[in-house]
């Protein structure tokens, strides 16, 4: 299997917060919620990625074309968001969507996607090609519009 820059960066940007945040944690009720995240979709023209460790958020915008820099933000995201985002995905039935979302047929080209989630309570590991769950809108729109502040994720 071939790894591209893209997956290099977010998995290095991953290992880092994990190293330089020790044990990433958020209040969730009366109990510790212990949370990591990476979200990533992959265009001709642009990939963008998201990697959350406890309430630290690093978002990736790498345009294809030419000599683009990476732009690159980070973000702190409060236990509210954090919440939100799990209710979200419980909500849109995330933790029964499958594993993989293959290409259709005779599709060439187009979009990959990936998203890992992992909480003391819910964990998601589903990625595809051109392909998506019913609710994987609900789910982009949520991480652009609420954790991202309108920043494009799709």
């Amino acid at each position: 299997m071939k790894i591209n820059y893209m997956q290099k960066l977010a998995f290095s940007l991953v290992l880092f917060f994990s190293m330089s945040c020790g044990s990433p944690s958020v209040k969730n009720s009366d109990k510790l919620l212990s949370l990591a995240a990476h979200f990533s979709i992959n265009h001709r023209s642009v990939s963008y990625v998201v990697n959350i460790t406890g309430d630290k958020l690093v978002y990736i915008e790498k345009k294809h074309r030419g000599n683009s820099k990476s732009n690159i933000y980070k973000l702190q995201i409060s236990d509210d968001n954090l919440r939100e985002l799990e209710k979200k995905f419980l909500s849109a039935g995330a933790n029964r969507w499958k594993k993989v979302y293959a290409n259709p047929p005779r599709s060439a080209g187009g979009t990959n996607w990936v998203i890992q989630y992992k909480s003391d309570r819910l964990n998601i590991n589903s990625k595809g090609k051109n392909n998506y769950p019913k609710s994987f809108n609900e789910i982009t729109s949520y991480i652009s519009t609420d954790l991202l502040n309108g920043k494009p994720f799709r």
